[in-house]
């Protein structure tokens, strides 16, 4: 899995025009807590309508981790940039809506993805930041849609999430189901 994660990094990167993915370390003693996040999202029949203008609204810096650090002090310094208002939004069923980058499939259905802020057709856009993705596993599968947006109805997840000692990512989502009109 981490190396399908690590190839479509370098896929996104190299598709936004990047030579390399530039994923800035922090150091222990340059995390700062960040400041609170903008207005909070809408909700709609119990979900919450998460897009990337909130879920991307801080500054994020994956924590350093090298091969004396443990997973729980990067897990800690990671999860302390995160504002206590998207903490609370762990748990939570959501509406989630971003563009597909296929990660995992069983025949013709995706059933892990990246859900991105921006499509990587969108060659002038920056390098993503880790807050501008988020990790969906949908168990039924669902068909590829990677030109336009989609939007994902499940349970959503915060907080560090690690593979094989690398932080992959700061969202999880589980999904329930997918619509191809963003947020129906």
């Amino acid at each position: 899995m981490v190396s399908a994660l690590i190839l479509i990094f370098a896929f996104v990167a190299i598709a936004l025009g990047s030579s390399a993915i530039r994923v800035a370390a922090a150091e222990p003693s340059e995390v700062r807590p960040s400041p609170g996040v903008s207005p909070g999202p809408q909700t709609k029949n119990g979900y919450l309508l998460l897009g990337f203008d909130v879920l991307a609204s801080f500054p994020f810096t994956p924590p350093a981790l090298d091969n004396l650090a443990e997973k729980g002090s990067a897990s800690l310094r990671a999860e302390e940039q995160i504002p206590a208002a998207v903490r609370a939004w762990h748990g939570r069923k959501a509406v989630v809506t971003g563009y597909m980058l296929p990660v995992k499939s069983e025949g013709d259905r995706v059933t892990e993805l990246l859900l991105t802020r921006h499509t990587i057709a969108a060659g002038n856009v920056n390098d993503p930041t880790m807050n501008e993705w988020v990790i969906v596993r949908i168990r039924s599968g669902v068909p590829p849609r990677t030109l336009l947006p989609v939007s994902f109805f499940g349970v959503f997840k915060v907080g560090a999430v690690f593979e094989n000692g690398y932080m992959v990512a700061i969202y999880e989502f589980e999904a329930e189901r997918m619509s191809e009109s963003p947020g129906h």
